[in-house]
């Protein structure tokens, strides 16, 4: 069986130039798996097994009721549910209290209100497990991941921070909230935190026999198509790379900003949010 993961890997390997055989070794995979993904045009399907319904099933409802209630024992509940006809013993009772309250004593927020702007909100990676809606990935799927978003030219955006990585988003400007007001901005590269920013050789630009290559991939409109030139406005740029990745030219490349432009991003995303709250407080 083979993750979604995996077929994007496969399919960017291949991309990237490995031939099947390096690809069959690289992931431990049969060759004609590797064929067999290649030559389809979506992701693996499979059938899900039915699974067997536990006795305790039709009485959770139940218990969960009771635990909204109050911090009941095990026991107590054990001795309710029998008498709503539950047949099993009490440690499947037990265990399943048990991960109820762990389940709310490990709550990842506290709901509460402030002025707009006071307030910034994240889900948290294992409260999205543990709730069932997102699983965890290795190290070689998230890669895969972040592959596949650079060749559909999605802006790759991290936390600022440089002790661990919070989030990796892959954006768009048409429906990424942060990248649609950004270019609102007269000088988005002044507003963004990134070191980078990109530079053109008009020596080897081929614009004029008709390669538009960049305009296509730039989300922040840096690259535009003006009375049928193409032109490139630096201070639009947001030293992404998406175009440098797409010139055939290697016209592009990105280079660093001026020591006095450098941003020194905290160790931490609290550290960055503490950093946030004192700039805010200032300017008021």
């Amino acid at each position: 069986m083979i993750s979604k993961e995996g077929y994007m890997e496969i399919k960017a390997m291949y991309r990237n130039g490995m031939t099947v055989r390096a690809i069959s070794r690289k992931l431990g995979l049969h060759r004609n798996t590797v064929k067999k993904h290649l030559m389809s045009d979506d992701f693996p399907r499979y059938h899900k097994t039915r699974r067997r319904e536990s006795i305790l099933e039709p009485y959770t409802p139940m218990i969960r009721d009771y635990l909204q209630e109050d911090d009941y024992r095990a026991t107590w509940i054990l001795e309710r549910i029998r008498r709503a006809g539950y047949p099993g013993a009490y440690g499947m009772v037990r265990d399943y209290v048990r991960t109820i309250k762990q389940h709310k004593t490990r709550l990842a927020y506290v709901r509460f209100e402030t002025e707009p702007g006071r307030q910034s909100q994240f889900d948290w990676a294992d409260f999205l497990v543990e709730n069932g809606d997102a699983r965890y990935i290795t190290r070689d799927e998230a890669k895969a991941i972040v592959r596949l978003s650079e060749k559909e030219g999605l802006v790759n955006v991290t936390s600022n921070s440089t002790e661990s990585v919070d989030f990796i988003c892959s954006c768009c400007s048409c429906c990424c909230g942060a990248l649609t007001v950004m270019n609102y901005f007269p000088s988005p590269s002044r507003e963004l935190a990134g070191n980078y920013q990109c530079h053109l050789d008009v020596s080897l630009c081929i614009k004029e026999k008709g390669c538009t290559a960049c305009v296509v991939r730039c989300q922040a409109f840096a690259h535009k198509i003006v009375d049928g030139d193409v032109q490139f406005n630096q201070k639009l740029c947001i030293g992404c790379g998406l175009c440098i990745s797409a010139c055939p030219t290697n016209a592009l490349r990105l280079v660093i900003k001026p020591e006095g432009k450098i941003n020194k991003p905290p160790k931490t995303m609290m550290e960055l949010l503490k950093r946030v709250e004192t700039e805010r407080r200032e300017e008021i």
